[in-house]
Formats: structure tokens, C-alpha cells, sequence
């Protein structure tokens, strides 16, 4: 994809992530104890905890994956794991983990389109608010899914804590 077609929100998300990924890498995977290091752990349990409620297995795509916090525990329960990030830096950090049944690719909404009617389950974590418009993004999200598959969303509570400390 050319840049100049890039919308400049895709641009700055990818800086943003490619820039603090030692920084987000060491709370999603609690190597640092603060709020949002236990905010991520609770996070990751309760994706988890769905996951393993809704009974799906097979392919799963975590789209915004970051560094790919959740696809230990996606290759553990079985499935095979599709990581989709806008930035190449998470990307290059997911690969490391050097999992089998896992696949990494560094993408935006756009890249959605490859995957449609193929996957499982779709996880979309904490990505919502960085989108232009949400309900396309879950539109495409969701046109990914084989019928009977899965799609977790979650997304910042504007008046929560976190939300609210968020920049500081």
C-alpha cells in the first residue's frame, strides 16, 4: 500500500506502537508491577476464560495482537494462531516467541480482506478506540468468521481509571 492512501490515524498508530513497544511489551507481560500491568493480566484471563466458555477451536486471528501476548495460551488450547499488527516492531517481537502453529503478519484493516470466512475465532483487544470508524472495523472483523465462530471485542470504558490516567 502506497503511503500517501495510508490515513494518517494507520500512520501514527504505527509509530506509536513501533515507538513504546519495549514500554507495552513489559506490562502485557508483567514483567513490570503497576496498574496497567494488572490491567492487562485481568484482560488476558478474561479473553482466556471466553475463549474456553465459547468451545471453538481451529484457527483463531488476533487482530492488533501487539507482541503477541495471547498466542501462548492460543497454541496451548489448539488452535492455530493468525497475528495481525500495524506495526512491524510488535510483529518482529510476536515471531520471536518462535511458536508452532503460528503466523504473523504485519497488516491493517485492509489485510482483513484475506482472511474472509476462514477463521474460528477473531480477537480484537483493546484496539476499538483506535480505529476511524469502529463499526466497519468490527463489520470486517466479524466477516472473517467461519459460521459458528467467535468474535471478542473489548475496548476502553472512557470514565474507567485507566482511560483516564492514559497519556499521563
Amino acid at each position: 500500500m502506497a503511503e500517501e492512501h495510508v490515513p494518517a490515524s494507520h500512520t501514527a498508530a504505527r509509530e506509536f506502537f513501533d515507538r513504546t513497544a519495549d514500554d507495552y511489551s513489559e506490562r502485557a507481560e508483567a514483567r513490570t508491577h503497576d496498574l496497567s500491568s494488572l490491567l492487562f493480566t485481568r484482560r488476558r484471563e478474561t479473553v482466556l476464560e471466553l475463549l474456553d466458555e465459547s468451545g471453538v477451536r481451529g484457527k483463531l486471528l488476533d487482530f492488533g495482537m501487539g507482541p503477541g501476548v495471547l498466542a501462548p495460551s492460543a497454541v496451548e488450547r489448539g488452535f492455530e494462531f493468525i497475528g495481525v499488527d500495524i506495526s512491524s516492531e510488535m510483529v518482529a517481537r510476536a515471531q520471536a516467541l518462535g511458536l508452532p502453529r503460528a503466523t504473523y503478519v504485519v497488516g491493517d484493516l485492509d489485510t482483513l480482506e484475506g482472511f474472509r470466512g476462514s477463521v474460528d475465532a477473531v480477537l480484537a483487544i483493546g484496539l476499538i478506540d483506535y480505529l476511524e470508524d469502529p463499526v466497519d472495523g468490527l463489520r470486517r472483523l466479524s466477516a472473517c468468521l467461519r459460521p459458528g465462530g467467535v468474535l471478542i471485542v473489548s475496548f476502553r470504558n472512557s470514565a474507567a481509571l485507566n482511560t483516564l490516567l492514559r497519556g499521563v
